[in-house]
């Protein structure tokens, strides 16, 4: 057939048309082994590429992740790198907020080709003012797939919503998220003072101002876990 059908084919008819500018924040630290293949899959998105920027804030990385990402910029020239003199997470994301050009921002690891696009759209549908996908890992060690079985489990999770990959609807919070750039004017950015679950409790500052969160089954992204025992008393 000459045409295409269904939301793929909705997809290639909205490339056509402006779509908002999108900020890519990834915040990282020591990820030599994937922060290329997580940058070669974002930068291959299906999202129109004059509507991208990605933005990359480093914590101080004593690997080659830094290489790697200097490299990568002088490739593609939508790719920034920063210094976060904060190191954690949220310090970063604050930083790459503070920089970014976007309407939206999507915090995003290795993904499928459609994700960024699919993000924008479940945003523009719902009117929610953050939207994601279901927390799915990736293993490659066998602590990596312990963790795994034991995130999949109901046990694990205690029926965590935004672990699940067939949820649809309203939630308390989702896995990295796509953001519309004027939630941050009104709840603020990322606690600074938040070494972990930063995107957890910016959520419910969202929540609590009246706004939404969305869960998408469509949306998928993928992340590893920490390798070892020894990585997580490190």
């Amino acid at each position: 057939r000459g045409t295409a059908e269904g939301p793929r084919g909705d997809m290639l008819r909205r490339s056509m048309i402006e779509r908002p500018l999108v900020t890519i924040a990834i915040p990282c630290l020591d990820e030599e082994a994937h922060i290329e293949t997580c940058i070669a899959t974002i930068a291959a998105q299906d999202y129109p590429k004059n509507r991208m920027e990605i933005l990359v804030a480093d914590g101080g990385s004593k690997d080659r992740t830094l290489e790697i990402l200097r490299r990568l910029a002088e490739e593609d020239r939508r790719i920034h790198v920063l210094h976060n003199e904060g190191r954690i997470q949220a310090a970063g994301l604050n930083k790459i907020l503070r920089r970014a050009k976007g309407d939206v921002v999507v915090r995003m690891g290795k993904s499928e080709r459609e994700v960024t696009d699919l993000c924008v759209e479940v945003l523009e549908r719902t009117g929610a003012d953050n939207v994601g996908g279901a927390q799915r890992m990736k293993t490659r060690t066998w602590f990596q797939r312990a963790l795994r079985a034991a995130f999949e489990s109901p046990l694990g999770v205690g029926g965590a919503a935004y672990r699940s990959p067939d949820r649809e609807g309203p939630v308390d919070t989702v896995f990295l998220g796509a953001f519309r750039r004027t939630v941050f004017e009104r709840v603020g950015l990322f606690d600074p003072g938040a070494v972990t679950n930063e995107d957890a409790e910016l959520n419910q500052r969202i929540l609590k101002a009246g706004g939404r969160v969305i869960l998408s089954r469509d949306i998928v992204v993928h992340y590893y876990q920490v390798p070892s025992f020894e990585s997580v008393a490190g």
